[in-house]
């Protein structure tokens, strides 16, 4: 008899939330650390790797054994492929063929209610100069491959990216402005969704093939943004109310544009109180399915 205890059992979706961002300067991939399964841990989402001078970051949502088993056959897969023939198309397919098995030995082939919470996704970045350089794969339930050349999230929080990313985000955004839409889809995720939590990862993929977190300030960048959402909110109700007077309405605009002025103030001087000790701190390595 196959004897299975529940605590030995995912209870419920351990997905959150992950999301890359393709501009022309390069790629952002954003991650919360939160993993819901049995318990609410928070843990490293986004790995980069280093696979013979190309540069790849691996992203994922869902149950982390199977993504990292995906990662580790991934990184084999695209290993034995000759440097020289490495193009988005031959990149694509070892990403589905290692991905793919994964998927039918270790989700589809047990009980379908445990479904839910073995599956993953993941998000690649890559430095592939056969293909004009950096490229973004979104890897779906049962290893399907679709590069993007946009933006894309994964995860329980993925329907909240998507709309908060909406008509904003543009292929010729700067890195800068990307890491601001990022952090707005991270905190709009953890806000609304009870799965998602925990600090906020970032890591840039530049397009010379450079990879590394980045230093943002993701608590206050949330502690901002917050204070920004209330007064828009504040103001939206003096812009809709045609019962309220003209006087009034100006007063509220004055003094939003203030509080806006503030806010821009304080968070400019929070970020490079952040990146200066960024600079000197020591910092937790990423890239452990690197081989030396």
């Amino acid at each position: 008899i196959d004897r299975r205890y529940p605590w030995e059992l995912p209870r419920r979706k351990s997905m959150t939330i992950v999301a890359g961002f393709r501009v022309d300067d390069g790629i952002l991939m954003c991650s919360d650390t939160q993993y819901t399964g049995g318990a609410k841990v928070h843990k490293q989402k986004i790995f980069t790797l280093e696979i013979s001078g190309d540069a790849y970051v691996f992203a994922i949502a869902g149950h982390e054994g199977n993504a990292k088993m995906a990662i580790s056959d991934c990184q084999e897969a695209i290993r034995h492929i000759r440097k020289d023939k490495r193009t988005d198309k031959t990149i694509q397919n070892a990403i589905r063929k290692s991905v793919k098995p994964i998927w039918d030995k270790y989700v589809w082939s047990r009980a379908q209610t445990l479904w839910d919470g073995l599956a993953f996704e993941l998000l690649v970045a890559c430095w592939i100069p056969n293909s004009g350089g950096h490229i973004l794969m979104s890897v779906g339930s049962n290893g399907d491959v679709n590069r993007r050349d946009d933006a894309e999230c994964k995860g329980t929080g993925a329907y909240i990216g998507q709309y908060v990313i909406g008509s904003y985000f543009k292929s010729w955004l700067s890195m800068e402005a990307v890491k601001v839409l990022a952090a707005n889809v991270l905190w709009a995720a953890k806000s609304y969704d009870p799965n998602c939590g925990g600090p906020s990862t970032f890591v840039v993929l530049i397009k010379s093939g450079q990879c590394s977190p980045i230093p943002y300030d993701y608590y206050g960048a949330e502690v901002f943004l917050l204070q920004y959402e209330a007064m828009a909110k504040s103001l939206l109700f003096y812009t809709g109310n045609p019962t309220i007077e003209d006087k009034y309405f100006e007063h509220e605009l004055t003094k939003s544009v203030a509080t806006v002025r503030i806010i821009r103030e304080a968070w400019n001087k929070a970020a490079k109180t952040h990146a200066q000790l960024f600079g000197v701190l020591p910092q937790q390595p990423n890239n452990v399915f690197n081989r030396p």
